[in-house]
C-alpha cells in the first residue's frame, strides 16, 4: 500500500472508528509510518509499536484488534546480510526495518559499524561479548533474537601474524602457546592474559 492509499484510508478510519481517532490523527506517527522503508517486511503490529513508542505514542490492544479488521499483513522475505561485511549505510538502514525504537536501531548501528572487531564476529555471542568488552555495551538476548531473523555472520580468517585481542582471547593457553613458538617469543611460565597481550603486541 502507497503512501497516498495508505492517507486515505486512514482518513476514512478517523470518520468510522473512534478508537483510532486519536491515534490516526497523530500527524508524525502517519508520516513516519508512511515513509517507514521496512513497512514490507511486516509481519505483525510489532513494528508499528515500536515506531510509536520513539514519537511518544501507545498502541494498545484496542487499536491493533481494530486495525486487524481493514490491514492483513503480506510481508516480503526479510534478506539476511553478512554482518561482517555490510556497509555503515546498509546497517543502519536495515536495522531500521526491525521492530526496535528509532533511537534504538540507530545506537546498534553505530556500535555494529565502529566495532573493530567487527569482521571476525562468529555469532551473536561473539558479538556481544566484543561490544560488552569494547565500549560496555549491552544487547538483550531478546533484541539478538530480533536481528537474527535479518542478519549472518561469515567472519573474515585471522590477520597473519594475529595481533587481535579478540580473536587471541577465544584461543586456548596451548594454541597461544603454539602461536608464540612459531612467532619466537618466549612464552614460559606465562599464564593465558599475558600470553595475549604478548601475542597482540606483536
Amino acid at each position: 500500500m502507497n503512501q497516498e492509499e495508505l492517507q486515505q484510508i486512514f482518513t476514512y478510519l478517523i470518520k468510522r472508528e473512534k478508537v483510532l481517532a486519536k491515534l490516526l490523527s497523530h500527524e508524525e506517527l502517519i508520516q513516519a509510518l508512511a515513509d517507514q522503508p521496512g513497512r514490507l517486511y511486516w509481519s505483525s503490529w510489532d513494528s508499528l509499536k515500536a515506531l510509536a513508542k520513539t514519537h511518544k505514542v501507545t498502541i494498545t490492544k484496542k487499536h491493533m484488534d481494530c486495525l486487524d479488521n481493514y490491514f492483513r499483513f503480506d510481508p516480503q522475505p526479510l534478506p539476511s546480510l553478512c554482518i561482517n561485511t555490510i556497509s555503515a549505510e546498509e546497517l543502519s538502514r536495515h536495522l531500521n526495518i526491525f521492530p526496535l525504537e528509532k533511537g534504538k536501531a540507530n545506537q546498534l548501528s553505530l556500535r555494529f559499524s565502529s566495532s573493530p572487531s567487527r569482521p571476525y564476529w562468529r555469532n551473536f555471542k561473539d558479538m556481544a561479548k566484543a561490544l560488552r568488552d569494547e565500549t560496555q555495551f549491552i544487547i538483550p538476548k531478546a533484541t539478538q533474537i530480533i536481528l537474527a531473523k535479518g542478519f549472518h555472520f561469515t567472519p573474515t580468517p585471522p590477520p597473519v601474524p594475529n595481533t587481535f585481542r579478540f580473536l587471541l582471547q577465544q584461543m586456548t593457553v596451548k594454541a597461544l602457546r603454539r602461536e608464540a613458538d612459531k612467532r619466537g617469543l618466549d612464552h614460559k611460565g606465562k599464564k593465558k592474559a599475558d600470553l595475549v597481550g604478548q601475542l597482540s603486541s606483536g
